[in-house]
């Protein structure tokens, strides 16, 4: 068997760490422990004699590191990691080449709403202070009649160009070996969405996995606790389980953390910048998204 031959392709605020979770758990699944190693992102850099730095870090780089990931997978019917690879086209020929039978997962969310969840996460990572408003026109510029124009390469908006994202990865796989995860299924129906998930991949859908929702944003209560979060994580990781860590951080940011209001006149110059990409991506994917139109700002 070729290792791996499984992919969540992310991306990023589109509940990757809970589907990374649902599928470490289940005991005919193999998943790396490294979350994002990035590794065929690395080697696509490589073969177009690009360097790597300022382009992409981690330690699982090499061959040998990456392979060295899947090592203790045993004989399980699926090895797989969990890299935003999404947002890296050229990266899906080098997977089909290497594992022409790989099953790809990919995760889909109201663009307006996952932008807001990376403003959020920002903010309680001490990335950024500011608006919301100040965090979507990075690269980009507010009109009152228009709407959100002028979006330059480096916006954070193209991250919710979800359509755009996986044309390539459909046109190389094919939908039947995509399996797309609606993320308000995921919220409100994990159960279901797991059996589902289990189901495309012919494990055991009868296994029942805890459930843990992990990546909660917001403006802290506290700013010592937060510091005390964002610590470097490499020596708690030896004594606690990623289950039992992420089940903790997840009890200790719904109390630390709070979630602003968004004025509706931003919130509509998402929606009108993401309306073409969102009636796309229904059509490539049969979901109804219907309901990603009708969402009214948070705190609205």
């Amino acid at each position: 068997m070729t290792l791996p031959n499984l992919f969540f392709i992310g991306g990023m605020r589109f509940g990757s760490t809970t589907l990374y979770l649902l599928l470490a758990q289940h005991p005919e699944i193999f998943m790396a422990d490294i979350k994002e190693p990035m590794f065929w992102y690395a080697e696509a850099l490589r073969q177009k004699g690009l360097p790597l730095e300022g382009r992409v870090n981690g330690r699982f780089l090499t061959r040998d590191a990456y392979d060295g990931l899947f090592a203790g997978a045993g004989a399980v019917k699926w090895a797989g990691e969990a890299s935003h690879y999404i947002y890296h086209p050229e990266v899906c020929d080098l997977i089909r080449r290497h594992s022409p039978d790989a099953r790809i997962l990919i995760s889909v969310r109201d663009p307006a709403q996952r932008m807001f969840s990376e403003y959020l996460f920002r903010l309680r990572s001490g990335y950024f202070r500011g608006s919301f408003e100040d965090f979507i026109t990075q690269g980009a510029r507010f009109d009152a009649e228009r709407g959100l124009v002028d979006v330059s390469r480096k916006s954070r908006l193209g991250k919710g160009l979800q359509a755009n994202l996986l044309q390539r990865w459909i046109e190389v796989f094919g939908m039947e070996r995509i399996h797309v995860i609606n993320f308000d299924d995921l919220k409100a129906r994990p159960a279901e969405v797991t059996r589902q998930l289990y189901h495309f991949l012919e494990v055991d859908p009868g296994f029942t996995p805890a459930i843990v929702h992990t990546q909660r944003g917001g403006v802290p209560r506290s700013a010592l606790v937060m510091r005390l979060l964002n610590l470097p994580k490499v020596r708690i990781r030896r004594f606690v389980p990623r289950l039992l860590r992420e089940r903790l951080r997840a009890q200790i940011y719904s109390k630390v953390l709070e979630s602003p209001k968004v004025a509706p006149g931003t919130w509509e110059a998402l929606r009108r910048y993401y309306a073409s990409d969102i009636a796309r991506l229904q059509a490539l994917t049969g979901l109804d998204l219907r309901s990603w139109i009708l969402r009214p700002a948070p705190g609205g």
